[in-house]
């Protein structure tokens, strides 16, 4: 495929075995992978990166594509530098978030059983003071939405839990609000098969 020719009509929005969502900036892709099974940690990256790369590949009709990381780790597609890229994974979970519009961020979690205890690597006492409610599920969007904005900027902040804020959590809507540096934005989140959270923003 011509990069030059990359557009919204053009990606794939029907794959086999992955979930599409269409957003006001782009497309959402995540799927499970259950034949990668439990890998070791020198091998882990390699393995994701390439299960990333070959959906990629799927997505925007394009066998040779590469996937390719800045030095902090941002993924970008050195032949469509138009399109705004984001990815995450969770064991066998995978997530990818396009977008010719604006700067993306994703994140995909599956339940952590010890997010309570750690909350003090993640809550600020700015997130605390705006009262979400300490619930299991509270909790797992707060981790996913500052790793999807840290994501969003690039890694632009030397202390996610304390530069990035979360104001307000709206389930009715599967909305959440925070404030950085960068401004106030908007991510959203869902819930899974009551075991696997999707935040993106």
């Amino acid at each position: 495929m011509d990069p030059g020719c990359y557009s919204y009509m053009s990606v794939r929005k029907q794959i086999a075995d992955t979930e599409v969502i269409e957003t006001e900036n782009g497309f959402l892709y995540y799927w499970e992978n259950k034949f990668l099974g439990k890998l070791e940690a020198e091998k882990e990256r390699d393995v994701y990166r390439r299960e990333i790369r070959n959906k990629l590949r799927e997505i925007l009709h394009d066998n040779d594509l590469e996937l390719s990381h800045s030095d902090e780790g941002k993924p970008f597609l050195a032949n469509y530098p138009d399109i705004h890229i984001s990815v995450s994974h969770a064991q066998n979970h995978f997530a990818i978030y396009l977008s010719e519009k604006v700067a993306v961020g994703v994140d995909i979690e599956t339940e952590r059983r010890n997010i309570l205890r750690v909350s003090d690597t993640y809550l600020s006492k700015q997130d605390l003071a705006h009262n979400h409610g300490l619930t299991m599920d509270n909790l797992q969007i707060i981790w996913g939405v500052k790793e999807a904005v840290y994501k969003k900027f690039g890694g632009a902040f030397s202390n996610a839990r304390e530069e990035i804020t979360i104001t307000r959590i709206d389930h009715a809507e599967n909305e959440v609000f925070y404030e950085c540096e960068k401004g106030q934005g908007v991510c959203h989140f869902q819930k899974v098969d009551n075991c696997l959270y999707l935040v993106y923003g």
